[in-house]
């Protein structure tokens, strides 16, 4: 069987959210360098929960500044 877009289930994988998506499209997001970024400046700072990156917070002007030293 086929999707709508003509895929097959081969070129299929679940989402960490549980949707079904398309295998090239999940390694691309994976390899997004801003995200990569964010998430090692997160770790760095400590910062846990929700946090504006470059927001009107001290935290997220932080956040966004070491980000951008890793980028």
């Amino acid at each position: 069987m086929k999707t709508v877009g003509g895929l097959k289930k081969e070129n299929l994988i679940k989402s960490k959210s549980g949707k079904i998506v398309s295998k090239k499209a999940s390694l691309v997001g994976k390899k997004n360098k801003w995200i990569a970024a964010v998430a090692k400046a997160r770790k760095a700072l400590g910062v846990k929960g929700f946090a504006a990156v470059g927001g009107k917070t001290a935290k997220g002007q932080a956040l966004y500044k070491k980000a951008k030293s890793f980028y």
